[in-house]
């Protein structure tokens, strides 16, 4: 990441735009209900870094950063912010005006920064590509990892093709629900009595890769040194077991 942001800022020169203080800002809170944070380094070098979180269960508290690649940052210089959307869940709808208003409160509080770089990951990476795409956008540059960039509706659909591909071929006399749950625990526990008992056999190991595969799921695994194929074929299918 700090290596990607490096490349695309290397035209910029000259001094960080001024603001009154840089104390960091702690979970403000935003016109829509949601919360920002950011950090900025007494070197700061007028780039603000927009950070957009993947998929969460609950809004939670604003995450300027990832923590791997926090400090990194700040050291080269990067002014750090972000929303915690307002919302959990699927959230991107939220997410988008917060992201915009996050920015627009960090340039209130700190100075107009000469150029907004944002980045995200799964969810998130579609959230960036969605904020660098609007007609007026925040950004001015845009890195989307691992995204997911066919939109929710597509992403589901995928998602329910697997889900029902396994119930099929897994376990289709288990009470296994797809839609309309009514107990989100036990339906759960049911598709995970059904993964331990189709793990137990070739025949069912394989019908669960099938479905894996219908779903989307990534089999990507890094290689390791004198590894044959046959061990990296193994590896990539316990992924989708």
């Amino acid at each position: 990441l700090l290596a990607l942001c490096t490349a695309l800022l290397m035209p910029i020169a000259g001094a960080a735009p001024a603001g009154p203080d840089r104390a960091d800002t702690v979970e403000a809170p935003l016109p829509s209900g949601a919360e920002w944070s950011a950090v900025v380094p007494p070197n700061w070098n007028g780039v603000l870094l927009l950070h957009s979180r993947g998929y969460a269960a609950e809004a939670g508290a604003p995450e300027p950063a990832p923590g791997r690649y926090r400090q990194a940052l700040l050291d080269a210089g990067y002014a750090l912010a972000a929303s915690n959307y307002g919302a959990g869940g699927w959230s991107v709808a939220e997410a988008v005006p917060a992201q915009e208003q996050t920015v627009a409160a960090f340039s209130r509080r700190y100075g107009k920064p000469r150029r907004v770089i944002g980045y995200g990951f799964s969810m998130g990476g579609l959230v960036t590509t969605v904020l660098a795409e609007r007609k007026h956008p925040a950004l001015q540059g845009a890195i989307a990892l691992c995204s997911s960039m066919g939109g929710s509706l597509a992403m589901m659909n995928m998602g329910l093709d697997g889900a029902f591909a396994f119930r099929t071929l897994v376990a289709p006399d288990a009470g296994i629900e797809l839609t309309g749950i009514a107990d989100d625990r036990a339906n759960a526990a049911r598709v995970a009595a059904a993964v331990r008992a189709a793990a137990q056999t070739p025949h069912g190991r394989a019908r669960m890769i099938l479905a894996a595969t219908l779903a989307g799921i990534p089999a990507w695994v890094p290689p390791r040194p004198g590894e044959g194929e046959g061990e990296l074929f193994d590896r990539q299918a316990a992924v989708l077991t």
